[in-house]
């Protein structure tokens, strides 16, 4: 029988070493493959997530109040960073945006909403700030057939293929 003692290893430790190097690839790997990068889709989503997750911070200090049309300027103090009102697939200069506030939602009270299925906010073509829109009119493909992101009103994020509804 080997022992480590005795200098050789047995078997059980060769299965717990192969299993050992197969994590660290398999945590190391998706990193080589993006250059340590997040795709535009990923890191649009993240955008969405934090404006989402903002809103969730303001409505707690606004009596469950939604923010008024100037939503970024209401966000701001939530959203320190102005990088995430702007979708990274959008190649123009500076100032580019390229998300919108679902119309309805402009002010009202979120307490009779149904948050998880709520639409907050959504890619859109209109590259303004604080662009309030309806949902139906988003862009469906931004991001080539992954298609595009929304956040929802209980603050998760997710991505939308260009056929699927939100």
């Amino acid at each position: 029988m080997d022992t480590i003692r005795g200098g050789r290893i047995g078997l059980v430790q060769w299965v717990l070493l192969a299993l050992i190097a197969g994590l660290v690839a398999l945590i190391l790997f998706p990193l080589t493959l993006s250059d340590g990068k997040a795709s535009p889709l990923r890191a649009c989503l993240s955008h969405l997530k934090q404006l989402a997750v903002s809103t969730l911070i303001y409505r707690e200090e606004s009596d469950d109040v939604l923010p008024p049309v100037a939503w970024s300027k209401a966000l701001a103090p939530y959203a320190k960073d102005d990088g995430l009102l702007s979708c990274p697939s959008i190649k123009r200069p500076a100032p580019q945006f390229g998300y919108a506030y679902h119309n309805i939602l402009v002010g009202q009270s979120a307490t009779q909403l149904n948050e998880e299925k709520t639409v907050l906010y959504f890619e859109t073509d209109a590259l303004g700030r604080d662009v309030v829109a309806n949902p139906a009119g988003r862009n469906r493909d931004r991001h080539g057939e992954e298609g595009s992101n929304i956040a929802y009103l209980d603050s998760h994020a997710k991505a939308v293929r260009p056929d699927q509804e939100p």
